[in-house]
């Protein structure tokens, strides 16, 4: 059984618009694309990703570990 490179970025998309990314880094970071600052009134992300999934045993578990 092949195990799959456990992903390092989100993508975050509002529609078919990219906003930006999620980075799998301690602690998390949010970078918005260039593409999405450059709009004429780009609508920022309120900080909302902390406890987003779960944490801990059960996040382990959905894993696979």
């Amino acid at each position: 059984m092949t195990v799959a490179a456990r992903p390092t970025q989100l993508d975050l998309y509002l529609g078919t618009d990219q906003m930006g990314s999620l980075y799998d880094t301690e602690p998390p970071q949010f970078a918005y694309v260039d593409a999405w600052l450059a709009r004429p009134q780009p609508t920022a992300v309120q900080a909302f990703f902390e406890n987003l999934l779960p944490e801990g045993e059960l996040r382990d578990y959905l894993l696979g570990a």
